[in-house]
């Protein structure tokens, strides 16, 4: 990797994996956690301002932001194990960006309970496009299938982690 040293490899050989080593770079999840966050922390200054922008619109966002965000999250702990879960925004410095790891399972748990919760409000569609010529409109939209489809794995991942058979069957199962 460009820009890679001697001491970056020695750091993740010995399991010492930060976000100043130049082979990982976990900036780019933290980013759109980030953008997700911010969404949900200040998407209601739209809705009192722009009349053109609706409460069904800032629901859709809602759960799609935060869908993306609990995808952030779990492809960190799939690649990183414990991390910082983060669950708010962070949009001037006064708030203190220093945040401990969390589990893995912890995060992974919190994840899964929050895609469940926005699966059973109902609120986003199964498609952005009805029309074949408009299917683009899909793409990069968190939409139902994709939430089922990242649940599954969440669910899939989880019964390889737990260390008690029946739970470990229980997630497989969902």
């Amino acid at each position: 990797m460009p820009g890679a040293t001697k001491s970056d490899y020695s750091l993740v050989r010995d399991g010492n994996i930060t976000s100043s080593n130049s082979l990982v770079k976990w900036a780019n999840y933290y980013n759109i956690i980030n953008q997700c966050n911010l969404l949900l922390d200040r998407s209601h200054i739209a809705l009192e301002n722009d009349p053109a922008y609706t409460v069904t619109q800032d629901s859709i966002y809602h759960a799609q932001a935060r869908g993306g965000r609990d995808m952030m999250h779990f492809y960190l702990i799939r690649i990183w194990k414990d991390v910082p879960y983060i669950t708010t925004s962070f949009y001037d410095d006064t708030r203190n960006r220093d945040v401990a790891a969390s589990s893995q399972m912890d995060i992974l748990n919190a994840c899964i309970a929050d895609l469940e919760a926005i699966q059973s409000q109902g609120i986003l569609p199964f498609s952005y496009s009805s029309s074949s010529g408009d299917r683009h409109l899909n793409k990069g939209q968190v939409t139902m299938y994709m939430l089922k489809a990242l649940l599954a794995d969440m669910y899939r991942v989880k019964g390889s982690y737990e260390t008690d058979r029946q739970a470990s069957q229980d997630a497989y199962r969902k």
